[in-house]
């Protein structure tokens, strides 16, 4: 993946100019309109996504550091970043801070402990940061998002996990186009 993502955007201007030369005239301009759209949609969600992940990492950070968990910033980070992965990646990363903490002070109030931590996270992620830095963005509702998640998962495994809400904010945006086409014919 890497090295193919590497060559796609060495040579992305010759892949526009290879792929506007296949469409015809007059559909450059709904093409370049609909590009442009999910351009959007998928920056504002990628740039939202990195700020949810950067402060769920500083918030992990300092929770396990106050814990007194060994390695709390390596950890933190870690955990932060597997919040990328819907549900996948919180319940992983729970196991094996959980793990981490229970081997460390051989008590089981240490779980409950990294358990406060890991739904109060959820919360702030779910309620305040998530809907303030992405889904106002996307206009997708909650409810089409959990869905997607399952359906994508279902279809495509953990690939499909990782980009269903930005394959359903694509989807969303040729679903408007198409129906705004067809209201005006």
């Amino acid at each position: 993946t890497p090295i193919v993502s590497w060559y796609i955007l060495k040579d992305w201007d010759n892949l526009c100019v290879f792929i506007k030369k296949k469409i015809p005239s007059k559909h450059i301009k709904k093409v370049d309109n609909i590009i442009t759209d999910i351009d959007k949609i998928l920056s504002s969600y990628f740039r939202g996504q990195l700020l949810v992940i950067i402060f769920l990492s500083l918030y992990y950070c300092i929770f396990f550091s106050i814990l007194g968990l060994n390695y709390s910033i390596l950890v933190g980070f870690f955990t932060g970043f597997l919040a990328f992965v819907p549900i996948i990646g919180i319940v992983f990363s729970f196991i094996i801070v959980s793990l981490l903490a229970f081997l460390q002070f051989v008590d089981y109030m240490s779980i409950i402990y990294v358990a406060l931590i890991f739904i109060i996270a959820q919360i702030l992620e779910s309620y305040l940061l998530t809907p303030a830095l992405i889904g106002n963005k996307l206009g997708l509702h909650p409810l089409v998002i959990i869905l997607s998640i399952f359906c994508f998962g279902f279809l495509f495994g953990i690939i499909g996990i990782i980009f269903a809400i930005p394959m359903l904010s694509i989807i969303s945006i040729f679903l408007k186009k198409w129906i705004k086409y067809l209201n005006n014919e």
